[in-house]
């Protein structure tokens, strides 16, 4: 294990010596657009969840330098999730809001083009919006079953268009996946279970420049 530490250490090391004349920097404020289809059992009984369309927004920052094709980029996301699904006798919606942190580490393949791959965190804020047949009831997240934090894995694909100098259209495709699981127990059964998907796009226009060390 101290081998290990050591070989990562010394290859952090280099890449950064190496790197160190060109470090770029990107801001980046998006606009977001979620769609979210958990899956998830109550009481014994899977209920299937299908995607409404949630708009927010957020910032991504981003960091890389000019000579490997690295990026690591983090940022602030507010997500809001809306699903809905078709019991017997209504159409009922839910809607809560997620706070995302992401952190993705990704490999560009030229300066228009990456993939990325990574986890992010979340808590909710506010309330949950339960809605049947559109008459809506606010509640806390317990009384609604879901706890009020989530981690899980993020897959990425990105591709910016350069505008004008150091200004870029960022159009962003991601997945999410999560691995908690948010059911709250009470009310449930001890075998339930909530698990987050989504797939989600962020459009937004990035400011990228440079530092010297």
């Amino acid at each position: 294990m101290t081998h290990w530490r050591t070989l990562i250490t010394g290859l952090i090391f280099l890449s950064l010596s190496h790197s160190a004349q060109a470090l770029t920097l990107e801001f980046e404020p998006v606009l977001t657009v979620n769609a979210a289809a958990p899956s998830q059992q109550l009481n014994g009984s899977t209920l299937s969840w299908t995607s409404k369309t949630g708009f927010s927004g957020g910032v991504f920052i981003s960091v890389g330098t000019e000579n490997i094709p690295l990026v690591l980029e983090t940022g602030l996301i507010q997500l809001k999730e809306s699903s809905e699904r078709v019991t017997p006798s209504s159409l009922l919606t839910r809607e809560n809001t997620q706070l995302q942190i992401p952190l993705l580490l990704r490999y560009q393949f030229d300066d228009r083009f990456g993939i990325g791959v990574g986890a992010y965190t979340s808590f909710s804020t506010g309330s949950v919006l339960t809605s049947t047949n559109q008459s809506g009831t606010l509640e806390s997240h317990a009384t609604a079953g879901m706890q009020d934090r989530d981690m899980g894995l993020l897959i990425s694909a990105r591709a910016s268009i350069p505008i004008v100098s150091d200004f870029r259209f960022v159009i962003d495709g991601r997945y999410q996946h999560g691995l908690s699981n948010r059911a709250a127990i009470p009310p449930g059964l001890s075998g339930d279970y909530f698990n987050t998907r989504s797939m989600q796009a962020f459009l937004g226009v990035g400011w990228v420049f440079s530092t010297e060390s």
